[in-house]
């Protein structure tokens, strides 16, 4: 799988478990100037800005090594923005998601981290 498949195949697999745990998908690949955030979501009144990773094969790497600190300050600048222009007083989280698909493009995993600012 290419690069571009494996990002797309990952975010549709983390919509679906989104969805499965009860949340509503508002917004995909939503882009600021600061960020992409990949998926918006919604569960109550708790906005949600996701951010996808993906690998094919852990062996170069875990999908949880390439979020780093600089990454995730310019997700929460982006979901500030998209809070402020929506003019939203629902609270928020930064929400991670990690994908490994086989060589074959299997799914192998699929892990959720909350609230990866603290």
């Amino acid at each position: 799988m290419n690069r571009s498949l494996t990002g797309k195949r990952a975010e549709d697999e983390a919509c679906k478990y989104l969805l499965n745990c009860g949340c509503e998908i508002v917004e995909r690949n939503h882009r600021t100037r600061c960020a992409e955030i990949d998926i918006i979501a919604k569960k109550k009144n708790l906005f949600l800005f996701v951010e996808v990773r993906s690998r094919t094969g852990e062996i170069y790497g875990l999908p949880e090594e390439s979020l780093n600190h600089k990454k995730i300050n310019r997700l929460t600048r982006a979901a500030l923005i998209h809070l402020s222009r929506n003019k939203s007083v629902y609270q928020y989280r930064i929400d991670a998601i990690c994908v490994v698909f086989d060589d074959s493009g299997i799914l192998q995993r699929l892990d959720y981290y909350e609230d990866i600012t603290s």
